[in-house]
This record gives C-alpha cells, structure tokens and sequence, in this order.
C-alpha cells in the first residue's frame, strides 16, 4: 500500500508540549502545518479547480440549448463558442491569480493547515487570513486537553470548525513525498495532499499509514 519509506510510530507516542502533533485520549491525532503560499498555492488551486468546473458546466448548457434551437449550424459554430469560453476562463485565471497573491502578500505569505485524523477518517482545515502558529497552538492545546481546561475557547473553535473530511476506507495507497514534506493519499477519484512540519513527517507518515490500513487500504 505504501510508496517511499514510511518510518514506524507507535499508536501511543507521546508528544512534547511543544510539538505539532498531539494525540487525545480519545485517539484523535492531531496537528498543524505553516506552509509557504507561493510554494503550496492550496487555495488559488482550490478556487482554479471551482472556476473551471462552473465555466466547464455553463458552457455545456450553453452548447446544447444553442444546438437545440439551431443558433450553431456546424462545428466551426461550436468551436467560436468554445474559444470563447475558454479565453473568459483565462481571463478569470489570471484575475485570480492576481487576487491570490495580494491575499498571500497581506498574510506575510504564510498559512496554516490544521489536520484531524482519527481511526475512519481525516479532516482538513483551512484556516482563516491572519491565523498564525501562536493560535494553531491554542487549537491543538484546546482540542487536546478539552474546551473546560481554556475558558474562551469558543471563538477559536468557531473559525476552525468548517474543512473537509476523506474517508479513510476510500484511500488506495500512500505515498510519502519528503522534499515536499507532504503524504499523496490516493483514492478513486483523486488525491489528497497531507502536510506536515519536518519533525513530525515521519510520524505523521506511520500514523496514516496504520490508520489507512484499519480503514480499509489495500
């Protein structure tokens, strides 16, 4: 199941304090990564993907409600249409792009990604603009020791609660990356990138390894 050498963790490892990633009694593992926004354009990638399935889907309703009232005779009808849904796509692109990195320029070009992984399944979170290393360690201590022990946790927990979660019974394989210092989850339909900090890689390698393997990876 897995590519590249994945080096082993015990299930019950205990973390510094200081470390970015804890495990709860529960057995919810947990941690965060600050990734570079030049290196690791997660959101501009994420917003190109959204762009291109909304141009994709308005330009196929529009091929066929111009095919069925025969506005487009032939194929050089349907190609000019084409073309043109393409430039505007790109012309949205570079728009974004644009945006993008004076988004990353207001945020010193940094971002954090919180990650949650317990036995089915593992949970991504972008985390809001300005969230810096200083919070995500406030998460980690909250979510670790439970909201009682930190009174005013509530409003950290409000803008960390969205992201998406991937079934670990959906994992095919998994592949460590470490010179990108990310692990490739692959899984029918795609595959998703899983970063962590350079002294936790290894152990977030065995630990998704062994998870992927009770949740169902061959």
């Amino acid at each position: 199941m897995t590519e590249g050498k994945v080096s082993q963790m015990p299930e019950n490892r205990e973390c510094a304090p200081r470390d970015t990633l804890r495990r709860a009694a529960d057995g919810t593992s947990r941690w965060y990564c600050e990734l570079s926004m030049l290196r690791h354009p997660l959101i501009l990638f994420t917003t190109w993907k959204v762009l291109g399935v909304v141009f994709g889907a308005v330009w196929l309703v529009v091929l066929i409600a111009s095919a069925a009232s025969d506005a487009l005779y032939d194929f050089r009808g349907a190609l000019a249409l084409t073309w043109g849904f393409v430039l505007m796509a790109l012309l949205v692109g570079v728009i974004a792009a644009l945006v993008y990195l004076l988004l990353a320029g207001c945020c010193r070009w940094r971002s954090i990604v919180l990650y949650e992984l317990d036995d089915t399944s593992l949970r991504t979170i972008q985390t809001p603009l300005r969230f810096g290393s200083a919070q995500a360690e406030a998460w980690l201590d909250v979510m670790t020791d439970g909201e009682a022990a930190h009174p005013g946790a509530q409003a950290l927990l409000a803008a960390t609660r969205g992201g998406g979660t991937l079934a670990l019974a959906r994992v095919k394989s998994v592949a460590a990356r470490p010179r990108r210092g990310c692990v490739r989850l692959r899984y029918a339909l795609g595959c998703a990138r899983v970063y962590a900090a350079p002294a936790d890689f290894d152990a977030v390698c065995a630990l998704l390894a062994a998870r992927c393997r009770k949740g169902g990876a061959a």
